[in-house]
């Protein structure tokens, strides 16, 4: 399921979300986005992962970031859209990102990475994944819910601050089915950026990450140093979705670099 925005003509803009969110939480950012003195000229694409809001899970089959590189890549074929001009992406949106890129070198000009880990958990006796698979079956998904609201917007009273935000990203991981979680969650279990970060040299590259998001800040840096020319921007205030609660900063860098 994906949303195409913009004029037919112009330079695309794809745009992927997180783990548990659907394509709705680009709702403000791409509104702000587009209304900006010359960026209405861009045709921006939102699109739900497998699993995810309109977009079924076909099925148990082994989930990987090379499968949804595939499902972008095929997607882009149906819109005939031959080539991207960004791929801005974040956390799992942000590794799919990464995926393509490499996969797909001729159909991406320039990426954003936002808030991701550079792979999956080394120790399966510490993966906190395996524990939101178990919160995600536990009372309709409500514990997964609570943990996630915490852990991604971690600044004391933002969601307080912003209920529509709470409630609109609320429904948004109550919706996600336990089979389209559990199936990307596997992918988030076995994904390995490291090997494919040459890759994006010579690429522009920016790298954002939200200052509050835990040890990613310093694990992004280290992005940034292994992608030469790449651009390093830190989100002040902000925790995982960065998009959202650090929205002005995050707007400024991605415009800045587009």
């Amino acid at each position: 399921h994906c949303l195409v925005q913009g004029p037919a003509q112009g330079p695309v803009i794809l745009f992927s979300n997180s783990l548990s969110t659907t394509l709705q939480s680009w709702d403000s950012f791409v509104q702000r986005f587009s209304s900006q003195p010359g960026f209405s000229q861009y045709r921006i694409v939102r699109y739900d992962h497998r699993g995810h809001g309109e977009s079924p899970a076909e099925s148990d089959e082994p989930c990987t970031f090379e499968l949804l590189a595939e499902d972008v890549a095929l997607m882009l074929e149906y819109l005939q859209i031959p080539r991207l001009y960004a791929f801005v992406g974040v956390s799992m949106g942000a590794a799919t990102a990464v995926y393509f890129a490499a996969q797909y070198p001729e159909r991406v000009e320039r990426i954003v990475v936002a808030d991701v880990l550079t792979h999956g958990p080394s120790d399966p006796a510490t993966d906190p994944f395996a524990q939101r698979i178990t919160l995600a079956k536990t009372d309709g998904g409500r514990p997964l819910m609570e943990e996630s609201l915490r852990r991604w917007f971690p600044y004391p009273n933002f969601l307080e601050s912003c209920p529509d935000v709470r409630e609109r990203i609320k429904q948004q991981i109550l919706s996600t089915s336990i089979r389209g979680f559990s199936n990307a969650v596997r992918a988030l279990q076995k994904f390995d950026l490291r090997p494919l970060l040459p890759k994006l040299n010579g690429r522009q590259t920016l790298i954002v990450v939200g200052e509050l998001d835990g040890p990613l800040p310093t694990t992004m840096k280290q992005i940034s140093d292994a992608v030469p020319g790449s651009q390093y921007v830190l989100i002040k205030r902000a925790g995982h979705l960065s998009f959202i609660d650090g929205e002005n900063q995050f707007l400024r860098a991605v415009s800045r670099f587009l």
